[in-house]
């Protein structure tokens, strides 16, 4: 009965119809935070479905592999410093999620009605290839000003949330597929 309700309550969250218009959102740097209410100890993050790519951020590239520490040199250019690109060494995901961010709208939606809080929502809107805001923070925006400017916002933004909670909450990071086309798979 239990994998029953919890189906139903997915099914509802991923087939919810769209909110009538966009709930207010606060955006800075790349991020959009849609505020829960003060009560919420619930928080949504979509890390990955940005579709802004600004000229003045780098597409991020794979990193240059040290062997004597097995560390990454995330520099663009970390070969002229003796790094080398080593084949499955300190590889990058560049390609955006699939409707992640639309997905945690709806799931915002839908578990305010349902439990009659708003959750909070965050969103990274630069692309996966510009940054990864769910890498360390050199992989993620590979030392561009901009890059590291939005990753902050993004961590920053989730700290501040979680330091209102006045008793333990949960946080869901929400991912869409793009190599599962075929399946429409959504974590």
């Amino acid at each position: 009965m239990k994998l029953l309700v919890s189906t139903l309550l997915l099914v509802s969250m991923v087939t919810a119809g769209p909110a009538g218009s966009e709930p207010y959102k606060i955006t800075s740097n790349f991020v959009d935070y849609y505020p829960g209410d003060p009560n919420s100890n619930v928080v949504l993050t979509s890390p990955h479905d940005g579709h802004i790519k600004p000229d003045q951020v780098p597409d991020r590239i794979q990193g240059c592999y040290n062997s004597a520490d097995g560390t990454c040199d995330w520099r663009h250019d970390c070969g002229l410093s003796g790094g080398e690109q080593v084949y499955r060494k300190c590889r990058v995901i560049t390609w955006a999620d699939r409707d992640s961010s639309i997905l945690a709208l709806k799931m915002r939606e839908t578990i305010g009605r349902e439990l009659g809080v708003m959750p909070h929502l965050i969103v990274s809107r630069l692309h996966r290839s510009k940054l990864d805001p769910n890498r360390d923070r050199d992989n993620a925006a590979q030392h561009n000003p901009i890059a590291e400017l939005t990753y902050d916002t993004f961590h920053n933004k989730i700290q501040e949330v979680h330091d209102q909670f006045d008793r333990p909450g949960i946080h869901f990071d929400i991912h869409g597929y793009t190599s599962h086309n075929t399946d429409n798979w959504l974590e």
